[in-house]
């Protein structure tokens, strides 16, 4: 009840804003998003002189702690209030980073939006998301190339209007090499660890119960590890978790993270385990290092993702960034050997798949700019 009234507290706030005032708008599902809109959002505070709004689901999420004369953020949860905001929301520019717009529980407004998606992750756009993900955005701000051609071939296999495409990069790989330099910097002799970071889904290697095996064999092999379950795991796959945890626990070797936010993981880790997360892809582009992948099922959420032309980018960079063992292999200590020493004779150039790698924030608060002008 208690909650249900400090929404309600927060809709007559926010409804109290002039809709002159009402800009440029951004709308996040909860905290682990953040990372996604922070240099975006603060970048675009430098620019302009008018107010922006930041709207969450999450009571917690760090953007309702921001501060700034020229921002103003609320509280929506995501129910009937939110439901409730975005078929009114009077405004030239929402900017999302959640999918299937229009087509769940998230309508467009009555008014005349301009929708801005930006990337979450640097997978496919056409295999990792579902088949009318992206059909009710105005435009799409691409992380890189395959992101444009993805687009594109979408648009021509179901006949509909071209979308307003901007080159933009990828905050979080930006944030992640720079965090990285610091920490290095400040702590030379860090802890060195393997970082077991899955996807999540009933594919997943979580889920399908095959991370046991290769948990007790990268422990028996005396490697310091990390299980860094993904948010959707530890929500839905509870039961699957708790076992590895109860396992694994008395093992000083091994330790627990639920906080994807964290960073420091990634940084002292000179491998990662996955299978088609999207965090294996920022680890061995952003970070430089390698990634063994379990060879689970493909994580398909567009059935007819095979209609569209083009190679899953996920699929397509594995082999440059890491290997693919198979999921029941016994030898897993051998393998992260080879996949490090093979690692250090890659010449790709990983980051020639992002645009503006190191400007993305700016070059993305001038194109709201541009599209709210």
């Amino acid at each position: 009840m208690l909650r249900l009234f400090s929404l309600l507290k927060n809709l007559i706030s926010f409804s109290a804003i002039n809709d002159g005032s009402k800009k440029l708008v951004f709308y996040s599902e909860g905290s682990n998003y953040w990372t996604h809109f922070q240099g975006l959002i603060q970048e675009t505070l430098t620019l302009v002189d008018f107010e922006i709004i930041y709207l969450s689901s999450d009571p917690n999420d760090p953007g309702l702690k921001l501060m700034h004369p020229n921002y103003h953020s609320f509280d929506i949860g995501e129910g009937h209030i939110r439901s409730w905001v975005f078929q009114n929301l009077n405004t030239k520019v929402l900017v999302m980073t959640t999918p299937d717009l229009e087509t769940y529980q998230l309508k467009k407004s009555i008014f005349p939006v301009h929708y801005v998606y930006i990337q979450h992750s640097l997978v496919s756009l056409h295999m990792a998301y579902g088949e009318n993900a992206f059909d009710a955005f105005d435009s799409i701000f691409c992380a890189g190339p395959h992101h444009v051609n993805e687009v594109r071939e979408i648009e021509k296999q179901k006949n509909i209007s071209p979308k307003t495409i901007f080159n933009h990069g990828y905050s979080r790989l930006d944030q992640l090499i720079c965090d990285q330099k610091q920490y290095l910097e400040k702590n030379p002799n860090h802890p060195k660890v393997i970082l077991f970071a899955p996807s999540w889904g009933k594919n997943g290697i979580i889920e399908s119960g095959k991370a046991i095996n290769l948990i007790r064999q990268i422990l028996k092999a005396n490697y310091p590890m990390v299980l860094r379950p993904h948010p959707q795991t530890i929500r839905y796959a509870s039961f699957q978790l708790q076992e590895i945890i109860q396992t694994f626990e008395r093992n000083k070797l091994f330790s627990f993270e639920s906080n994807v936010s964290s960073t420091e993981s990634l940084f002292c880790a000179k491998l990662m385990i996955s299978d088609w997360s999207g965090a294996a892809l920022e680890f061995g582009i952003a970070l430089g290092k390698p990634v063994i992948f379990i060879d689970m099922p493909k994580k398909i959420n567009n059935p007819s993702y095979q209609e569209i032309s083009l190679v899953p980018f996920e699929e397509d960079i594995r082999l440059k960034i890491g290997k693919i063992i198979d999921k029941d292999t016994k030898n897993l200590k051998n393998e992260i050997f080879e996949c490090m020493h093979e690692h250090e004779k890659k010449t790709f150039d990983l980051l020639a798949n992002v645009y503006n790698v190191g400007e993305s924030d700016r070059k993305g608060a001038e194109q709201l700019l541009h599209l709210i002008n």
